[in-house]
């Protein structure tokens, strides 16, 4: 009989059309069946709702269980709209900069997000920066990209995603920056390869055609933290070490870079002159940032990007006496730099909340991504002014290192000498402690004892105060604000204590005064490129990542939420993997462009083997725990030489313009819920790169999907995306333990409405394609494109 008659109007079903195994052909003759033309649900799926926080999940307003299974666009809206990918200067006559655009202009939003919704992602974090609303000054917000934000949100809406509004930044500025030569000729031409150590030493030589930097803050932000620099100087971008580089300094750069760089490095002589030919140049015309292909070691080693963090968040602390005007301007009768910036950057959430506040699609606002929390070489530069002795210095920093002077460790200390000695010739930590020097560098208003205080407890003292002044200011423009907050890269991160027992950790707790608060840390394991200058792509093989047990790492990774925050919501903000790992490979394309991909020698079929490896791993790992998640990224600006033109990284999911093809979709297009009718259980899905460790006479299930959850909790459906092109092209059968379900073919979703309705009851879901062997029994349905078999009763899952 026909389970649900009200859906559907019955029709005969030829056998020949749903069945084409000769198992299935018999089971079907010995059994009445009829079918149904099925049609969309009663059910308003099109509607999307706020979402709240409701103890340690998020929930819809039917009192749906939402699951995130998401992506950040993009990687692209790091950098303005209307600059110079080589040359990296603003191309329009007044230098402002322009996001409008960005992540996509609005003229492509139906495709992307049809594409988005089409591989299975229901929402996206939507990166936004401070230097988008506020480019041109303190005070004055870019209208033209605040309405841009708002048709974004609102074409998503249109195609039922979901949008996280995301204030990005990465190493505070793009002012931030090292240019270099990525040697794209010389490796293109088969001269150098790449991250050779020739390609790393021509990377330092000029013309400069590429860059590592960072992104956030507009140029007068950086300007108010530091009034002695010249932002607008020919020299802005030239790898500082090449200022006042002498023969001196040179030495002691390739005696000791090989141990921190990889050994054999050794920049020539000869190189100092070829870099720069029209002399020496003062360390106020540039930033202290290196061209490291490993981009995020400048968090940890870069003073100008750490005093700018220190200003932001503790300026009170660290910089007492600097004062500036509305303008940012110094000013003896100013407030402190600490409030000037906070203020600046709270007041565009706020313009931003007014544009979107509205959508039903918004689910929070993430208040600011990957903050640095790393102060370590701030505090040597202050000790070295405050102290001049350099004994004393390493003496503080053995200090910090073992407070109890319990374990000496001589090797260590030896270390830390040598890194002295190796930021000195760098010119990253100050060569000596003379007052001309101080305010050269920017240490006029330095605390020292501010400072050491920063490497302890940053979250809680600093983080935790800043995300309720700018949650508080965001629930009063929209009361139904989720706030969604991330942890700092600190000392502490550095030292192992993400779970919670290091010396250096006072966590932070749950915001005072915010609704709704979502934890949302990052993961990325072990993907990043090597040590070094121009280095180009790791080598890996899809077996060493195959059986990689990734759970730890990740409970790690979330722990606080339960450890200290108060048992809130948990999404992961980011992953991902890089595309063009094991090397570039030259494509036939007439241009020599350099195609970073991977192929699989026995099955050339498949693109991107080991990228497609990892993202399964993770996946499976995210089933198991039941963790909402949105990958990193997708980029319609991806191209295979400069991967999303930021820092050359190459994590789309989508392959470059115009035919904008997925890559590795057979791992991240997955059956997933988007609303769950009760408390999730258990889920878990076996993709094609799913390991069977095979068994006699057993069928490895490729493409089954089991879900269960528990104790209905509304008459709302439960809703599942099917990636039927991918994994059920041939129909698939469905398991359910009592209701009902519905297939919207059109919108690829499944909709099952479970009724019994007891406490602690289990509702359970299979999902299973047709396989050659596999003889299937006591199933609900059988789906194919818009046609329905329905037979027997829920009930007697197995």
């Amino acid at each position: 009989m026909t389970l649900f008659p009200d859906y559907c109007n019955s029709y005969s079903i030829t056998m020949r059309v749903v069945y084409r195994h000769t198992v299935l052909f018999f089971l079907v003759c010995a059994v009445a069946f009829s079918g149904c033309q099925g049609k969309k649900p009663d059910f308003q799926s099109n509607q999307l709702t706020r979402v709240h926080t409701d103890l340690s999940y998020i929930k819809d307003e039917f009192g749906r269980y939402v699951f995130f299974h998401g992506v950040n666009a993009s990687a692209s809206a790091k950098f303005p709209a209307n600059e110079n990918q080589q040359s990296f200067v603003i191309n329009d006559a007044d230098g402002i900069p322009s996001y409008v655009g960005k992540p996509f202009p609005l003229d492509q939003a139906d495709r992307h997000f049809q594409q988005l919704h089409d591989l299975g992602f229901n929402s996206i974090r939507l990166i936004m920066t401070w230097e988008a609303v506020q480019p041109e000054a303190p005070g004055k917000f870019d209208q033209a990209y605040l309405e841009y934000i708002k048709q974004i949100v609102a074409k998503a809406n249109e195609h039922h995603i979901y949008v996280l509004m995301d204030m990005h930044q990465d190493l505070f500025s793009r002012f931030m920056i090292s240019k270099f030569n990525d040697a794209f000729d010389f490796i293109k031409n088969g001269l150098v390869k790449p991250g050779s150590m020739e390609a790393m030493v021509l990377a330092l030589k000029p013309p400069y055609n590429n860059a590592v930097r960072g992104d956030g803050a507009p140029k007068w932000a950086v300007q108010a933290i530091m009034p002695e620099k010249n932002l607008d100087s020919g020299h802005w971008g030239t790898p500082r070490i090449f200022g006042r580089l002498n023969a001196t300094d040179l030495a002691t750069i390739n005696s000791l870079a090989g141990r921190f760089l990889g050994s054999g490095f050794s920049i020539p002589p000869e190189m100092v002159g070829m870099v720069q030919p029209d002399g020496p140049f003062d360390i106020t015309e540039t930033s202290d940032f290196l061209p490291l292909t490993m981009w995020g070691i400048n968090g940890g080693i870069s003073l100008d990007m750490q005093r700018c963090f220190a200003s932001f968040f503790a300026g009170r602390d660290v910089y007492p006496t600097l004062l500036v005007d509305e303008q940012g301007h110094r000013s003896a009768n100013g407030r402190n730099i600490q409030d000037f910036l906070q203020d600046q950057y709270t007041a565009s959430w706020v313009e931003i909340a007014k544009k979107v506040k509205d959508y039903p699609n918004v689910i929070g606002y993430d208040i600011i991504n990957e903050p640095v929390g790393f102060f370590l070489v701030l505090t040597l530069a202050a000790a070295a002014f405050e102290m001049g002795a350099f004994d004393q210095v390493v003496e503080m920093l053995n200090y910090m290192s073992d407070p109890a002077q319990s374990h000496p460790n001589i090797e260590m200390m030896q270390m830390v000498k040598d890194l002295f000695n190796l930021l000195v010739a760098l010119q990253i930590i100050p060569p000596d402690n003379l007052p001309a020097t101080k305010e050269k560098w920017g240490f006029q208003d330095a605390s020292l004892m501010g400072m050491m205080g920063l490497n302890i407890g940053f979250d809680k003292n600093y983080m935790q105060p800043f995300f309720e002044k700018v949650g508080a200011a965001i629930q009063t423009v929209d009361p139904r604000a989720v706030i969604w907050i991330e942890p700092a890269i600190g000392l502490d991160t550095a030292l192992g204590g993400t779970l919670g027992i290091s010396y250096y950790e006072q966590n932070m707790t749950r915001p005072a005064g915010l609704n709704h608060v979502v934890y949302e840390p990052h993961w990325y394991p072990d993907i990043y490129p090597n040590l070094g200058f121009n280095t180009g792509p790791r080598n890996f093989t899809s077996a060493e990542w195959r059986f990689r047990d990734f759970k730890p790492s990740l409970e790690g990774a979330i722990k606080k939420a339960k450890y200290s925050l108060g048992n809130i919501p948990v999404v992961l903000g980011e992953y991902g993997t890089e595309y063009n790992f094991n090397g570039w490979l030259t494509e036939g394309d007439n241009k020599g462009i350099l195609k970073a991909t991977q192929v699989n020698p026995t099955d050339p079929e498949v693109d991107y083997p080991v990228s497609q490896e990892i993202l399964d791993n993770y996946y499976e790992n995210f089933e198991e725990m039941l963790l909402s998640h949105m990958q990193w990224c997708w980029s319609p600006e991806v191209t295979y030489a400069r991967g999303e033109g930021w820092n050359n990284e190459d994590f789309s999911v989508i392959g470059p313009a115009p035919a904008w093809e997925p890559r590795g979709e057979e791992a991240y297009s997955r059956p997933h819920p988007t609303f769950l009718s009760g408390k999730p259980v258990s889920m878990h899905f076996y993709s094609q790169l799913h390991y069977f460790d095979r068994d006699k006479g057993e069928v490895n299930r490729l493409g089954e999907y089991e879900l269960s959850f528990q104790s209905k909790e509304t008459n709302a459906p439960t809703e599942i995306f099917i990636p039927y092109d991918l994994y059920y092209s041939a129909g698939f059968y469905l398991w359910i333990t009592d209701g009902y379900a519905v297939y919207d073919h059109e919108n690829t979703t499944l909709f099952y409405y479970p009724t019994a309705d007891e406490p602690g009851h289990i509702h359970k879901i299979r999902i299973l394609p047709p396989l050659d062997g596999q003889e299937n029994l006591g199933w609900q349905y059988f789906f194919q494109d818009d046609r329905v078999l329905s037979r027997g009763n829920p009930g007697d899952f197995e």
